[in-house]
């Protein structure tokens, strides 16, 4: 059952928390001017160090590195995010060939970059997936092994490629039986969903009878079936405008975590109606 994915960090921390860790690559990778200026525009009041000065008889990075400590401390949380953001922005701006350093520094934090922007390495998937077409399985690994990676594109065409499989399956297995559901391809995203579906009403219904009325059983198939149309709705227009073969925009670890919510619920409907 794959319930969730985590980077190497034994507990993700919070983003104003990755301030230590953007502290000893400031101190690694800039110089004492530099990282003035970073702190500066990162939003720290660097007026207040401005009696720190390099020279014979000033001040070291660590002494520094310790009075910007002080101010980001002082900050409340809300502020210390907007600092940690901006940090990162100017010190990738900065110094790209410095990137790979912090990517692998945010990594052991349980955080990654898409593009400047910092996001969790975390996505929560759960789904007991054992029960699924190996095609179903290797699309939901690829999803996770892309948000990992910080492939938001990638990753929401992934998960959303999980449903294709499935629907294509029904579609095979319909023809097969001689109940012809139309052209998987030629098919819109979520016409392919609310046509495979529609091959599970008979079990759902089963699944009630005795217990509900009669109409009652209609109609809590008239709004399974829509919910799950709905459902897929949702997903094509993340995949015609966030994934990486058709989409215009990056998609945003939010956006993965909801497509990965609306295809669990597709996928959970057609479970429970086998």
């Amino acid at each position: 059952m794959l319930r969730a994915i985590f980077a190497d960090a034994e507990e993700t921390v919070t983003l104003e928390q990755l301030w230590s860790g953007l502290r000893s690559l400031l101190d690694e990778q800039f110089s004492f001017t530099a990282i003035k200026g970073i702190a500066g525009a990162a939003g720290l009041p660097v007026f207040e160090l401005a009696h720190l000065t390099q020279g014979a008889g000033g001040a070291s990075k660590g002494q520094l590195l310790d009075a910007a400590d002080r101010l980001f401390r002082a900050l409340d949380g809300p502020d210390r995010e907007r600092v940690v953001r901006n940090c990162i922005r100017q010190m990738v701006s900065q110094k790209p060939v410095m990137r790979e350093a912090l990517e692998t520094r945010l990594a052991t934090l349980g955080w990654g970059l898409v593009g400047e922007e910092p996001h969790p390495l975390t996505v929560q998937l759960n789904l007991d997936t054992t029960s699924l077409a190996p095609q179903a399985r290797q699309a939901i690994g690829k999803c996770l092994s892309r948000f990992r990676d910080g492939d938001m594109d990638g990753a929401v065409t992934a998960i959303c490629g999980m449903l294709d499989t499935m629907t294509e399956g029904i579609y095979s297995d319909q023809e097969r039986l001689g109940h012809p559901l139309g052209d998987h391809k030629g098919a819109s995203y979520a016409e392919r969903v609310k046509k495979a579906f529609a091959t599970h009403e008979a079990g759902m219904k089963a699944r009630y009878a005795g217990q509900v009325a009669a109409r009652e059983i209609d109609q809590l198939w008239h709004w399974q079936s829509k919910a799950v149309q709905q459902a897929a709705e949702v997903l094509g227009s993340y995949r015609r405008n966030f994934s990486d073969a058709h989409g215009a925009k990056a998609a945003s670890p939010a956006i993965v975590q909801q497509a990965i919510d609306c295809a669990v619920f597709v996928v959970r409907a057609f479970e429970a109606c086998r």
